[in-house]
């Protein structure tokens, strides 16, 4: 968690304005079933209105941080305060995820990945997987009791994919992914494949072209928004509140309060800064579009517009705002010492939010945040030390009834990285450990236990290299799968089940 955070925080300045968090579906958990498509209405306000304000008053600390903010009672403290918070424990978390010489890895877009586990004590399975940029090979196999169960080879690049299961048939079958689109409609026609796996098999098959400009355009997108975001902020009203005792590095300390008033209008705003920003900009407009398709459940932004008008969406947002809320909102923060110990707001027992930040060796060494929301409660919290060489990381995610814990212990004189999840409720526990040879040039993952219902399924090990083995194209007769008839796909099928016999 923490290594994946540190660009994050290396330029407060620089970041990436999010989609908002009231026109996306969450992306937590297994993917979701493509949501019901309809031209009108399609995209509804999925969280409570104030967790949105919450987190776009957090976006405008830090964001703002660094450039002129007007004087006032606090503004320009709790502006500093954001951004100092995340800075400082930004800058200590890169020293500790440091990892120098896995910098640059995978630069030759070369990797070795291979894999030796046993499942439940009887089943070994073996993996192997070689990429060189474009052409990349694998390997698996299994067996059960000492006996072969399983063997399948897998081939690809630009033009073609292939695999083979030689043990159960002499054929080595591919795809032409230079014919591929007009392939998958021939096996429409025959009936073998229905129109909608077809769609979705030559999405698959596309590859990801860069848009003309895009970096450029997203970037400067984000710097507009964020740039309407401080206008709002400069608007906001601050006042001082009553000071609160609260704990940070260890001990209690008397925390100064401010409070921060957020009106309907100035919500609706940042809608219409979104939507100008959407409307004006094509390469950010497209990069929304994109992230946006994901996060509803479409195949693609093509197909996302054919029932959905995002600015059009952002405008209803902004207007909904303004309808529904009929008070101002107030975020209160609590800081000491020029960094950040609270934030928090409450409209009442089943809509509340509450962010601690209590320091040690960075201030988000040690926090804990909770959102209560139409009474659904999701908690947060990560504890951590350093000491002569050894880091400590604990983290707990709680979803109301279930709760998710995941400890780190990393050695930062070797390298070792020991860790352990565990989830009570479903009764699911990994260890493992991430061993970080002298080299530089490969990684070994020792995998102690997978446990479900307190019984082992799996244990095993995982090494991953930045130099590419040997690239291998499966054997036997060619057969192209695209060409295939009904009658030759039953034949295959048929075949494929004999062997298993």
């Amino acid at each position: 968690m923490d290594g994946m955070k540190n660009n994050e925080f290396e330029n407060t300045t620089s970041v990436e304005a999010p989609v908002p968090a009231a026109i996306s579906q969450p992306a937590a958990g297994t993917t979701a079933p493509a949501p019901e498509k309809k031209p009108n209405n399609a995209v509804k306000i999925i969280i409570p209105i104030a967790a949105l304000v919450l987190l776009v008053a957090i976006l405008l600390g830090v964001a703002f941080a660094t450039g002129t903010l007007g004087k006032g009672s606090g503004k320009k403290e709790i502006a500093e305060a954001v951004a100092a918070t995340f800075t400082k424990s930004g800058e200590a978390i890169k020293d500790v995820w440091e990892f120098d010489e896995y910098k640059e890895m995978f630069k030759d877009k070369q990797m070795s990945v291979s894999a030796d586990f046993t499942v439940l004590d009887d089943l070994d399975m073996q993996v192997l997987y070689n990429i060189d940029d474009t052409v990349s090979s694998l390997y698996m196999g299994a067996s059960l009791y000492g006996s072969d169960l399983i063997k399948a080879f897998f081939y690809a690049d630009e033009e073609e994919f292939s695999f083979s299961l030689p043990d159960m048939t002499d054929y080595a079958f591919y795809v032409d992914r230079t014919t591929l689109e007009e392939d998958i409609w021939n096996l429409v026609d025959e009936g073998i494949i229905e129109e909608e796996i077809a769609e979705n098999l030559i999405i698959l098959n596309q590859s990801e072209q860069e848009l003309t400009g895009t970096d450029k355009d997203v970037e400067q997108g984000s710097k507009d928004i964020l740039e309407a975001l401080k206008d709002i902020y400069q608007k906001t009203e601050v006042k001082k509140i009553d000071s609160k005792t609260l704990e940070v590095d260890g001990e209690d300390v008397n925390c100064k309060g401010y409070a921060v008033i957020i009106t309907p209008e100035q919500i609706a705003e940042f809608f219409i800064a979104y939507k100008e920003v959407y409307e004006e900009n094509e390469g950010f407009r497209n990069y929304f579009n994109q992230v946006l398709a994901m996060q509803e459940g479409y195949n693609s932004a093509e197909e996302l517009l054919e029932y959905m008008d995002p600015a059009e969406e952002l405008q209803n947002l902004a207007d909904e705002v303004v309808e529904e809320i009929t008070e101002d909102i107030e975020v209160c923060f609590y800081l000491y010492d020029g960094l950040v110990a609270r934030i928090s707001y409450e409209e009442d027992r089943d809509n509340y939010f509450e962010w601690n930040i209590k320091g040690g060796n960075f201030p988000l060494e040690n926090t804990n945040l909770t959102l209560m929301a139409d009474g659904y409660e999701i908690y947060v919290a990560r504890s951590g030390d350093k000491r002569k060489g050894l880091y400590t990381a604990n983290y707990t995610l709680g979803l109301d009834y279930e709760t998710l814990y995941l400890d780190i212990e990393y050695d930062t004189g070797n390298g070792d990285l020991e860790m352990e999840a565990y989830d009570y409720y479903d009764e699911i526990f990994f260890s493992g450990n991430l061993y970080k040879p002298g080299s530089g040039n490969a990684l070994e993952v020792e995998i102690y236990s997978v446990e479900i219902d307190y019984e082992e399924i799996l244990y095993g090990d995982l090494v991953i290299s930045n130099e590419c083995g040997e690239i291998v194209r499966p054997e036997g007769d060619d057969f192209n799968l695209m060409e295939m008839t009904e009658d030759e796909y039953y034949d295959i099928l048929s075949e494929i089940i004999y062997s298993m016999y």
